[in-house]
């Protein structure tokens, strides 16, 4: 009323005006409001001056690299023989064991060195068909580390559907095509190459400051139950504890939303997964003819617990990983989302929502529940008297098995319902992200890609990095390549691929991820290790 009197006279007369009644209200208004303007200056302040996480080292080129890797027609022609190879993980502790074999000598054969009498490495081979070298380091007091790739790839579920032969290895001057060129023969090939160069850059005579050793499962795409599984074991046996663990994962993806540029997903933590087979079985009474139906059948009995499960999905909430992801990112996100992840003390509900709406970024923030299988009936005319349906769970950093099954049975809430555990993983804990080897890995995609931010990240698939979570005390999964998309439907599908620029780039990431790993001086945020 003040303000609509003194629009038409003059604010003096419409303060005189303002009865005793009047000026109470008015204090009250000016005192609620302060808090909500003071804490809308602190949200915009912090948005608008988040932490930069980013290092800004000199980019890695020809020019300020001594030792920079190109592409060269014999190291083509390596990984084309690489993707010839065959080695399909069929099921569980059923592999293409002639292929993995042949791909084995052909890995002898291109890297002469590291093979060689006087190679400072050590090979093992495990379970006959895993790779386990051994680089001793100088400095016994330091802990191992350890770097992972696997030989095996997944099965070429439609040929039809590929634009060329999966196992040709073909090369079209811009991209080299084939199963395994993204996963994970690439990373294979990345990392043999960049030691096969340090002996001949360095001489046999070279060795790390830590002792570093290399694993290759052969059987990642099952699970490692029988590759990385029996690694484990021996490391366990020698009494072996590794520092860090690098190992295939998230990628450089080009779309993040509020972000221009591709970011770098590093994952520090990993979903884990629950395969469970709910079931019902009914007596000869439910059962037998289809002309005689009863009230109660098997199959619409599932298929209400499958709609409750669907209709009712695990809760959402921010776990330490994905804060840290958020916080990462938030100084180069466009400003409504600095606003969200610069002041997640308050904008947590909100920003729960936002990720929820897609189903990339919803699993990040729950345990997701995914029905994949179900299995009932032997004909049509016959009520059958058993059926069951699988579910797929890919669990939450902090949630258990246990946790998500008791959670299932209260949803379905029907007693003739059972479920039965046929695999499960727990989730694996968030590593630092002030370590050694995460800030190796930044600055080393610094030095590739100075555009790109570095971000901690959550992988919500599978790596045989799980399977050493007993021995390793820092984890982190990561895959230096540039996806979009599009070319993420391609891992495990059709029409895999990698250009040949990316190509480039993988192998001098991993040339200097050992320099980093050697070198790091975390004072030195600019400067190019030649």
């Amino acid at each position: 009323k003040v303000f609509v009197y003194a629009y038409q006279n003059t604010f003096g007369e419409a303060v005189m005006r303002l009865s005793r009644k009047g000026w109470l209200w008015l204090k009250l208004v000016l005192l609620l409001a302060v808090p909500f303007v003071l804490l809308a200056i602190v949200m915009v302040r912090n948005a608008l001056d988040p932490t930069d996480y980013q290092m800004h080292p000199e980019a890695c080129t020809k020019a300020t690299h001594l030792h920079y890797l190109e592409i060269t027609p014999k190291r083509l022609q390596t990984l084309q023989n690489f993707i010839q190879t065959k080695t399909i993980s069929w099921a569980q502790h059923k592999g293409s064991y002639d292929e993995l074999l042949k791909l084995h000598q052909i890995i002898r054969e291109a890297f002469p060195l590291i093979h060689s009498e006087s190679s400072p490495l050590t090979l093992t081979v495990v379970a006959n068909y895993s790779l386990l070298y051994e680089w001793k380091g100088i400095d016994s007091s330091l802990s191992p580390g350890m770097m992972c790739a696997h030989l095996d790839v997944v099965p070429i579920a439609n040929e039809k559907a590929w634009e060329s032969n999966p196992f040709a290895g073909s090369f079209d001057d811009q991209f080299l095509n084939g199963r395994g060129t993204l996963d994970d023969k690439t990373r294979l090939f990345s990392i043999l190459e960049v030691i096969e160069q340090l002996l001949h850059t360095r001489g046999m005579t070279y060795r790390p400051q830590r002792t570093m050793l290399y694993a290759f499962g052969h059987d990642e795409e099952v699970s490692g139950v029988d590759g990385a599984y029996a690694i484990n074991a021996l490391l366990q046996s020698r009494g072996t504890t590794l520092e860090f663990l690098i190992d295939e994962g998230t990628p450089i993806y080009t779309t993040m939303a509020g972000l221009s540029t591709p970011v770098a997903l590093v994952s520090t933590s990993e979903k884990g997964f629950l395969n469970v087979e709910f079931s019902v079985e009914v007596d000869a009474a439910g059962a037998g003819h289809s002309s005689r139906p009863p009230r109660e059948q098997v199959i619409p009995i599932l298929s209400r617990a499958i709609q409750r499960l669907n209709e009712n999905p695990h809760p959402v909430k921010l776990v330490d990983v994905v804060e840290d992801m958020l916080e990462h990112s938030a100084s180069k996100m466009s400003f409504p989302f600095k606003l969200l992840f610069s002041n997640m003390w308050i904008t947590a509900p909100l920003l729960l929502k936002v990720l929820a709406a897609k189903a990339d970024t919803a699993a990040m923030i729950r345990t997701t529940t995914a029905v994949t299988m179900f299995n009932a009936g032997v004909k049509y005319n016959v009520l059958p008297a058993r059926a069951s349906f699988g579910v797929n769970h890919r669990i939450l950093p902090g949630e258990t098995c246990d946790q998500v099954i008791a959670r299932d049975l209260k949803i379905i809430s029907d007693d003739r319902i059972s479920a039965r555990i046929l695999n499960c993983e727990e989730p694996v804990g968030n590593s630092s992200c002030e370590s050694l080897a995460f800030k190796s890995i930044e600055r080393s995609v610094r030095q590739i890609w100075s555009d790109i931010p570095v971000v901690p990240s959550l992988m919500i698939a599978g790596t045989d990095s799980k399977q050493y979570r007993t021995i390793a005390k820092n984890v982190y999964r990561f895959n230096p390549v540039i996806l979009t998309p599009r070319d993420i439907a391609r891992f495990h599908g059709p029409n895999e691929r990698i250009s040949i620029k990316a190509l480039e780039n993988s192998l001098n990431f991993y040339n200097h991820l050992h320099d980093n790993l050697e070198h790091f001086n975390p004072d030195d945020f600019i400067h190019h290790n030649n």
